[in-house]
């Protein structure tokens, strides 16, 4: 994994995204007016209506040398006047045009891409406004930031996006189809390229599930997650539930917020469908990989205690990349040991209501006991009296009957619990893959009580 995320990130260092070709004519004829004739206001706004020259306009205008500034630049407008006119028109042109690069399903699937970036990024911002953000232009930039590794891997790898799109059309969940293909979630090559290209720090910080409890951040996440399901319509039962959960994050009607997002979607030129028939329902088990199963290990045995975090992801990498379970969550204790909240993630980076759940650790629940006593389980609907000790409202979020679980621990003391499932009902988690996870629960509580 870590050799895959450095080959996108050298990528990064010189690759383009590329632009669409209306774009690039609005660019062309402006700039034939003469840059001291150019308005930087009506410059930012053509391009605005671009994702693709929007990230390279604002990673170029914070790259730039004794800019004088404390903090990053996050707006197109402001990156607009930090290039000043001189700089901004040639960088255009130096970009790509998506159909002279990308042919077939790879120009049909980038122009997809686009498509939900521009849709995330016009309802972000809006939602913005509707909570009074100071700067929901910053808000706009942030939310195009998510699908940066999307359009990267579209630009520079389209074959393996048409096989992400074939094997998610299959029925494939889109996360499990990213990591077959790539070897990754696109969202981590997202992270890969923004930290490259230096792009604003709230659409990085979107990219971590454990910001999800962030108000700015999760409207940028539920954006997402919205922009990217309304390809398949408004009917979509995921797009449904996104919009339920961005209706009662801003405290307004799901009719309402429905409305107003079909008014400025369609304003934008972004039609979305009523309805599109869904893919076949794939239950698609992660293969397992020996090799990194034994490297994570390796690696975390390896790691010094501090800091907690590097240690934790070694882990996730354990469970996901080798063992192959498609889910992966480690809670942290937060509320001075009173709840745990998902703190690193795998396998649920289009879930932000997953990502944001909570729990209070009352009431003598499965989760409770297990931070008090320690363990590692394997807990099955089949055993009904350990089933009805985990609370309703993680049944209902899992939506599996079996998963793994184990509290983790620093000299003794509780720091967090580890989850892990195979994402649908119907795949099963065996013995020895309990045995593998409890071997990694053992190696990580080991790293960190050393030292």
């Amino acid at each position: 994994m870590a050799e895959g995320l450095a080959a996108w990130a050298q990528r990064a260092a010189t690759g383009h995204l590329a632009v669409g070709r209306l774009v690039r004519e609005a660019m062309r004829a402006m700039e034939a007016q003469g840059l001291e004739d150019v308005d930087p206001d009506e410059a930012a706004e053509v391009v605005e209506r671009d994702p693709a020259l929007t990230l390279h306009v604002v990673g170029a205008a914070n790259a730039v040398e004794h800019r004088h500034l404390d903090s990053e630049v996050g707006t197109v407008r402001h990156a607009a006047l930090m290039l000043g006119t001189a700089r901004l028109f040639p960088l255009a042109r130096t970009l790509p045009v998506d159909d002279e690069v990308l042919r077939g399903d790879a120009l049909e699937g980038y122009r997809h891409a686009v498509a939900r970036a521009r849709r995330a990024a016009v309802l972000a911002r809006d939602w913005a406004r509707q909570r009074g953000d100071q700067l929901p232009e910053e808000v706009y930039v942030a939310a195009l930031v998510p699908f940066a590794g999307e359009l990267a891997a579209w630009t520079w790898e389209p074959q393996a996006m048409v096989a992400v799109e074939e094997a998610v059309s299959d029925g494939i969940a889109r996360e499990d189809a990213e990591y077959i293909v790539l070897g990754c979630a696109l969202a981590r090559v997202s992270a890969a390229v923004a930290r490259v290209w230096g792009l604003p720090p709230l659409g990085v910080q979107a990219l971590d599930p454990a910001n999800a409890l962030q108000p700015r951040t999760y409207g940028v996440m539920l954006a997402a997650e919205l922009g990217a399901a309304l390809d398949r319509g408004w009917a979509d039962p995921v797009a449904r539930a996104t919009l339920a959960q961005a209706a009662a994050w801003l405290e307004t009607g799901v009719t309402a917020l429905e409305g107003r997002a079909r008014e400025l979607l369609a304003e934008a030129g972004l039609a979305v469908p009523e309805s599109v028939p869904p893919p076949p329902r794939a239950h698609y088990a992660l293969a397992p990989r020996p090799d990194r199963y034994a490297a994570a290990l390796a690696a975390l045995a390896e790691a010094p205690p501090t800091p907690v975090d590097r240690a934790v992801e070694l882990a996730l990498d354990a469970l996901h990349e080798g063992l192959g379970l498609n889910r992966v969550v480690y809670a942290r204790l937060v509320r001075h040991g009173e709840a745990l909240r998902a703190h690193r993630i795998r396998g649920t980076e289009h879930s932000p209501a997953f990502n944001r759940f909570e729990l209070a650790l009352l009431g003598g629940h499965l989760f409770a006991e297990l931070v008090e006593r320690g363990g590692c389980l394997r807990v099955s609907a089949a055993d009904e009296g350990t089933w009805r000790r985990v609370p309703e409202a993680v049944r209902e979020l899992v939506g599996v009957p079996v998963f793994l679980t184990a509290a983790v621990r620093r000299r003794g003391e509780a720091v967090g619990l580890l989850y892990a499932d195979r994402r649908h009902p119907d795949l099963p988690i065996s013995g020895d893959e309990h045995a593998r996870f409890a071997a990694v629960v053992d190696r990580l509580e080991q790293t960190l009580s050393a030292g």
